[in-house]
């Protein structure tokens, strides 16, 4: 954890906040509510959410991931974890990078559900060719055990997730590359 000092971008008064770069599952309810990123300012009580780099480790369950908030530094993580991933792999751990914090927590809703996150993306591109003539979606996530679809931001709709068709996708895909990046891209290569 480090301070930094932040200027409200309503009242310009100089606040200290706390920013987190490496966080373990002590952690785990901030990120998933998302107050870890809260800031608030101590003079107006302006709130926003701040968007800043982090690296959550869950060694129970061997997970690394990588939250990455601009292109240079995904750059940067991408060339470390090259090195990185065969480590992990060794260790038994495993590695994602991921964009968004909605990304993050969307990953350790998958791997705190006992979930492989490739099968999830496969199953989400399947789900999203089902719905992509219905709907305008942007974002499809994992969470609360569904499958939910959203437009700028807003939950558009959800199909329950069935442990039938996971097991299905899992028979069909048995030997997924370990990547780094696992993310609705990633999926539609691999089922192509």
């Amino acid at each position: 954890m480090e301070l930094t000092k932040i200027v409200c971008p309503k009242c310009q008064h100089k606040n200290t906040n706390k920013i987190f770069k490496q966080v373990t599952v002590d952690h785990l309810e901030k990120i998933l509510n998302q107050s870890l990123f809260k800031f608030k300012c101590r003079q107006c009580g302006y709130e926003a959410l701040l968007d800043y780099s982090l690296q959550y480790q869950d060694d129970d369950k061997k997970i690394v991931i990588y939250y990455v908030t601009n292109p240079e530094e995904l750059n940067e993580v991408m060339d470390l974890l090259e090195d990185e991933t065969v480590i992990c792999e060794t260790k038994g751990y495993i590695c994602r990078v991921v964009c968004s914090q909605e990304d993050l927590i969307e990953k350790i809703n998958i791997f705190n559900s006992g979930r492989d996150d490739r099968i999830i993306e496969i199953i989400k591109v399947f789900f999203y060719k089902q719905i992509q003539n219905e709907f305008q979606v942007d974002a499809i996530r994992y969470k609360d055990n569904e499958i939910q679809f959203y437009y700028q931001d807003f939950k558009q709709g959800s199909i329950p997730f069935e442990d039938s068709l996971y097991e299905q996708v899992s028979k069909q895909y048995p030997n997924l590359k370990q990547d780094v990046r696992i993310d609705f891209d990633w999926a539609v290569e691999a089922i192509l």
